[in-house]
């Protein structure tokens, strides 16, 4: 009855009702662990034997090729908290290796996609395969997946706009590498960071010299700026008409992606401890030159681009990396908060109408 409520098409809020339902009976009786969530309080012990009497007379078969085609379809739902759920769902099953290959196949689709709600679900079916495992470390191929997408958008940015944008990289990069709950977190080594970085100013860079045009990079370009630097993308010269589709996907994929430099940015800091500088092999600490240079980044992207979602953002990111940056204990990073406030308020200070403060 409640894997009924998963097919497609189906009510909302019966829809995640019973995958609630689902997550309470798979934490209790498939993922049984004593005193922890639901189980707390349980005096009953290890469930498994009832588990396989159950599943001995046709019952309590959740780990069912029919249950597994559902919730992976479940995926591209465009609700969020939907896809979330069946991640939760789907990180305990144990698929098949022409299953991996066919969800790997739909993980390049959906990063490719020019909509944000799509690149979510390729996220999510990233980590999954993160979890898996049959296909080796996903964070390492999604790096280089990365550098080649940045090469197709420096040649041709329009194409590159409806058909691989690059932002659902960046959105399963962050995902997998820079979430706890996925099993390639802090997976990275030194080089590897810094080359991600590299790769994050190199794309930040190239996204408002397409945003900016030829513009000083001291000043901030306003919306008719923008709008004429995307005509010369696109060749369109046309004054006084509606804004074409080729405009529209330009400008989506430049602040998209934009706006996941920015986040991986702090999350980088975030998510990783504070060291001057960590043994090359460390995959759990950044040093303090990449630090700077996430900082930098930041500070570029938010004083360069006054598009909505980029400073909010930036907003978001500069949070993350104010708080793990506050509350180290080493000088030299607990500092960088107020030189980048004082690098700002003097640029106010000598440019404040081409600011978008």
């Amino acid at each position: 009855i409640l894997v009924f409520h998963l097919l497609p098409g189906g009510n909302y809020q019966r829809k995640i009702f019973a995958l609630d339902l689902l997550l309470v009976i798979m934490n209790s009786f498939f993922c049984f662990k004593s005193g922890e969530g639901s189980n707390k309080k349980s005096g009953n012990g290890d469930p498994s034997d009832f588990v396989k009497y159950a599943n001995n007379d046709g019952k309590m078969i959740i780990f069912h090729q029919q249950v597994f085609e559902l919730l992976t379809l479940n995926l591209e739902d465009h609700m969020t908290d939907v896809k979330e759920k069946c991640y939760k769902m789907l990180s305990s099953s144990s698929p098949s290796m022409s299953a991996c290959e066919e969800l790997l196949g739909k993980m390049n689709q959906c990063i490719s996609s020019p909509k944000e709600n799509i690149c979510e679900t390729g996220s999510f079916i990233a980590k999954l395969l993160a979890k898996w495992g049959p296909n080796g470390l996903i964070c390492e191929q999604l790096l280089q997946q990365l550098e080649e997408t940045m090469s197709k958008c420096a040649k041709d940015f329009l194409v590159s706009s409806q058909h691989s944008p690059m932002f659902g990289v960046l959105i399963a990069l962050r995902s997998c590498l820079l979430t706890s709950d996925s099993s390639e977190w802090r997976t990275f080594t030194q080089n590897q960071i810094g080359q991600l970085i590299g790769d994050l100013e190199v794309i930040s860079d190239l996204m408002l010299s397409f945003l900016c045009g030829e513009k000083n990079e001291l000043i901030n370009p306003d919306f008719q700026d923008i709008a004429q630097a995307i005509n010369d993308i696109i060749g369109d010269n046309e004054e006084d008409i509606p804004i074409p589709e080729e405009h529209q996907l330009v400008l989506s994929a430049a602040w998209h992606n934009l706006k996941e430099c920015s986040l991986l940015a702090g999350s980088l800091l975030s998510s990783l401890d504070l060291e001057i500088k960590p043994d090359e092999n460390s995959s759990d600490s950044i040093s303090l030159a990449d630090t700077v240079r996430c900082c930098e980044l930041l500070k570029k992207i938010t004083t360069r681009c006054r598009h909505k979602g980029v400073i909010e953002a930036s907003n978001i990111a500069s949070g993350l990396l104010a708080s793990s940056l506050l509350k180290s204990d080493i000088a030299e990073f607990r500092d960088l908060p107020e030189k980048i406030l004082q690098d700002l308020f003097q640029q106010l200070e000598s440019s404040w109408s081409k600011s978008s403060y």
